[in-house]
């Protein structure tokens, strides 16, 4: 086993993620907001002298010299060539196929992975002049964060339109994190963009525990563990931000939910629709939950941010992604996030 510390750099869309393990301590963290890109750095510094330059910027920042820690690092589709004692180098996809205790789904601009599967691509055939060009803005300027919503959302749903594409790929007894540049809190509050995204994600029915990797740590965790499965005892012990638990059945449904101070309440939920009944992280509430596709589903559900989540919008082949169509429930999230539950259906 090493004694040396571990300095494991992931290579996101957006950002340089860094995570230092040394044994006996916490570990630490460090994010660089801007990445390599050939357009606008080419003409004077190359990929490997970029990152060597980052690099020596993280250790200082994490008060440690690159030269004594064990370097890892990642990256999609490839991780970068740099020019050190790298011990060990791998693609975000085959770590993300290492965490058999997730689903994991992993969104950047214009990625998105999963264990089996990738999509990297930007289709621009019937794009608009205007979307052209912010697309291709992005591509020379990956660190930029786009704020405006309309624009943000045209980019989201190219995770939207390959998710769409897949065969059924989640398991419901295994929680679906979600990592990538695409969901890192980096400011005081993650887009409310990112959290429709994260439940557009969900296609597959039945009830879902959903939790978020908001520091974008998981694929520094797993690359560690890749390269030594002793560092590392328990990579689950990372405390994820738990986001509660997702019922994803189209149609109308009928819910009966128990919680665990004895209060009870019947739900119906009509089609097309995003409901969120309040359930903080540690509580638990009993559902009944009846639906025409699907039958009768008893389960134990778990709290979070978003708290119990019944999703009956119809997800099954490519849907109209329109900013106007997710207008209402954009809105009844943006509630959910300023604490203010919604109890109806309008």
């Amino acid at each position: 086993m090493p004694t040396s510390p571990v300095l494991s750099i992931n290579v996101g869309s957006s950002y340089v993620s860094f995570l230092l393990f040394e044994e006996g301590r916490e570990f630490a963290t460090f994010t660089y907001p801007y990445v390599y890109s050939k357009n606008l750095f080419g003409h004077f510094i190359s990929e490997s002298s970029f990152y060597l330059d980052v690099l020596k910027i993280a250790a200082k920042a994490l008060k440690v010299t690159a030269k004594d820690c064990t370097l890892l690092i990642s990256g999609f589709p490839e991780p970068p060539h740099v020019e050190a004692d790298v011990k060990l180098s791998a693609s975000i996809d085959k770590i993300l196929a290492t965490f058999s205790q997730y689903s994991c789904l992993y969104v950047g601009n214009f990625k998105f992975l999963e264990a089996h599967s990738f999509m990297y691509a930007c289709p621009i055939t019937t794009q608009e002049l205007d979307k052209m060009n912010s697309d291709a803005n992005l591509s020379l300027y990956p660190q930029i964060t786009q704020l405006d919503e309309l624009k943000r959302f045209d980019i989201d749903s190219v995770a939207r339109v390959h998710r769409s594409q897949l065969p059924d790929i989640l398991d419901t007894h295994k929680p679906v994190v979600f990592t990538g540049c695409s969901f890192c809190n980096f400011s005081e509050q993650l887009s409310p963009l990112s959290y429709i995204l994260a439940l557009d994600l969900i296609r597959e029915h039945g009830t879902f525990e959903l939790k978020l990797d908001e520091h974008n740590v998981l694929p520094n965790l797993g690359l560690i563990n890749m390269y030594d499965g002793n560092l590392l005892a328990n990579v689950s012990d990372y405390k994820l931000t738990s986001l509660g638990t997702i019922l994803n059945l189209p149609g109308t449904v009928e819910c009966l939910f128990e919680s665990d101070y004895g209060t009870s309440q019947l739900i119906d939920v009509a089609k097309d629709k995003l409901f969120f009944v309040p359930l903080e992280e540690g509580s638990t509430a009993r559902i009944v939950a009846k639906n025409s596709l699907t039958g009768t589903i008893e389960k134990t559900v778990t709290g979070g941010k978003l708290g119990f989540i019944i999703d009956t919008r119809d997800k099954s082949g490519v849907q109209d992604y329109s900013s106007k169509k997710y207008a209402p429930w954009l809105k009844s999230l943006k509630e959910v996030l300023e604490g203010l539950y919604v109890y109806s259906n309008a």
